[in-house]
């Protein structure tokens, strides 16, 4: 990502950004290694798209800030110890709330299931954006830029099976919006 240019972007003539998630704590980015990273996600008119830390990225983009979604209740049972221990989290295939219709979740109606994989949250729609989805446990699940194609979702559409094919289509409406075939 410290690689990533906008003149890069141009060359290359890419024509959508997907922002995958990853392993790393927002603590542990240095601010000055993400700032061209910050400024495409700002400023490009390519049709972008954050799943899980990408959508974090796009919040902290645009001054919202990421954090855990806080220890486990007593009592409560982990289910993946190894991935922020003792943490609130979402694992595994999750009903969201669709809370808008948007053509990204064209087909989907309005409880579609998602992979989820995560123990930090965007903690509130970025200014600009508008909120689509939600769940329970994670009040941001997706949103989009008022007057961009620019989208997060806190879950991974990427992660989907044969049982399990709403993150396929929502893919796929994603692509077909950036008229990407």
């Amino acid at each position: 990502y410290t690689q990533v240019t906008a003149e890069k972007l141009r060359k290359w003539d890419i024509q959508a950004l997907l922002l995958s998630g990853y392993g790393t704590t927002w603590d542990q980015f240095a601010p000055e290694r993400v700032q061209e990273t910050l400024r495409i996600i700002r400023e490009t008119d390519i049709p972008t798209i954050g799943f899980c830390g990408g959508h974090q990225h796009i919040g902290f983009a645009y001054d919202t800030p990421s954090a855990p979604l806080g220890p486990l209740s007593q009592g409560s049972e982990d289910p993946n110890p190894r991935f922020g221990e003792g943490m609130t989290k979402e694992f595994g295939f999750t009903q969201i709330d669709i809370l808008k219709p948007d053509p990204l979740f064209e087909g989907l109606g309005d409880r579609p299931v998602f992979m989820e994989a995560h123990w930090w949250e965007v903690q509130d729609v970025p200014p600009g954006f508008e909120h689509l989805a939600s769940t329970d446990v994670c009040r941001v699940q997706a949103f989009k830029h008022k007057s961009r194609m620019l989208y997060g979702v806190q879950f991974h559409p990427e992660a989907y099976d044969e049982e399990h094919l709403d993150g396929k289509t929502l893919l796929s409406n994603f692509f077909r919006l950036a008229g990407v075939t």
